[in-house]
């Protein structure tokens, strides 16, 4: 075994979020797009998430078998931050695929942790104690230790060196990617009549929200212009797709407040190869979050041919470059009138823009930012 590469994919698990997605994808890719370097990748990995494990082997890498998600949050803390670091040593590099980074006096010459946003500082009330101690006292810490700080949007990387004065010359920007393969133009057969049997919406019917419903999210811009809509004689529908969030009882009582109960419709689960048809048969994602990391559901809509709303001074403007069309997040009647409208995405731009994202790419800019830094010798700064 050879001990150049330590990395650490503890987010993947049954239940995985998008971090998890990520740490997934570039974990994989990992061992073959450094082995033409001769450099060894360890992994480790969830014990409840195999198949990965079984993808890491596969690819010529090793693996270290961490606790399951379903350990407590204690266990598995005291395991990255304590037990990890020891294990590491003897390593070339400790690479986190998220923000938690041990203390540096553990930890090898190379150290590398990645940062997908920075919404817990700037939308503090949803989310835990504990989050926002970290984001608020540890995170400036792992910022300043770092051999390098990988993240996945210049927006992002804006936002670290502004809010939490970050080296800029040692972040690395490595956008995320999507499913190519499931994320397409390429509609089924029965794709509506199945839509139709699952959730009961005719296509091209509906307008699609994608995500976790909380105030950051800013579906209550979607309520106001739906809400105008139907004042003028409308009757706008709004699929809503994505887990129970935080105070999103509000919104819902909002909606049931403004009569529009019947204009909005909850899907708290899609299965995966159902979401892609839910994009593909809408009018267009809405997407005016505040704030966001990257902003997934802007390739996948895109990727699906779907145009896209979002709001301005986000990542979402960013990645969806030339091929969304932008408002102000408090702008209402903006978004209404955008709902009112028929919108096309152009099929050659989207192709050209859509290029540049993909899952290889990302592990790809990662593994070309690895190989120097690995076959060189000593601290790295």
């Amino acid at each position: 075994m050879r001990k150049d590469l330590f990395l650490v994919a503890d987010q993947w698990g049954p239940q995985s979020s998008g971090l998890g997605v990520y740490a997934y994808e570039v974990a994989r890719r990992m061992p073959a797009l450094l082995r033409p370097y001769r450099l060894g990748v360890t992994v480790a990995i969830r014990e409840d998430a195999p198949s990965l494990a079984d993808e890491v082997r596969e690819a010529g890498g090793d693996v270290v078998t961490l606790l399951p998600g379903s350990a407590s949050t204690s266990s598995r803390l005291a395991e990255v931050y304590w037990r990890l670091p020891l294990q590491s040593r003897g390593w070339k590099c400790y690479y986190s695929l998220d923000h938690k980074l041990p203390v540096k006096a553990l930890l090898p010459g190379c150290r590398i942790a990645t940062v997908h946003d920075i919404c817990p500082l700037e939308f503090p009330a949803e989310y835990g104690s504990l989050k926002r101690l970290y984001f608020g006292i540890q995170l400036p810490r792992v910022l300043r230790t770092a051999s390098r700080i990988a993240t996945v949007s210049d927006h992002t990387a804006r936002k670290l060196m502004k809010v939490l004065h970050a080296d800029g010359k040692r972040i690395v920007v490595s956008p995320n990617g999507f499913d190519t393969g499931r994320y397409s133009t390429h509609a089924g057969d029965k794709e509506a009549e199945q839509l139709f049997a699952a959730y009961g919406i005719q296509p091209k019917s509906y307008h699609l929200f994608v995500g976790r419903v909380s105030p950051r999210k800013n579906l209550s811009l979607v309520i106001e212009a739906a809400r105008r809509l139907k004042e003028r004689g409308g009757e706008p529908c709004v699929v809503v797709a994505g887990p129970k969030g935080w105070r999103d009882e509000g919104e819902w009582a909002r909606i049931e407040a403004c009569g529009l109960a019947g204009n909005f419709r909850k899907i708290s689960y899609v299965p995966s190869e159902l979401l892609p048809a839910l994009y593909r048969q809408s009018r267009g994602l809405l997407y005016p979050s505040f704030s966001e990391g990257f902003g997934i559901p802007v390739l996948e809509s895109l990727a699906c041919g779907s145009p896209v709303v979002v709001a301005s001074g986000t990542s979402c403007v960013e990645i969806g470059g030339p091929l969304v069309d932008v408002i102000e997040p408090d702008d209402a009647e903006a978004l209404a009138r955008w709902m009112e409208g028929d919108h096309h995405v152009d099929e050659s731009a989207r192709r050209a823009w859509l290029a540049q994202f993909s899952w290889d790419k990302t592990a790809g800019l990662l593994a070309s930012m690895l190989a120097p830094m690995l076959s060189a010798s000593g601290e790295w700064r």
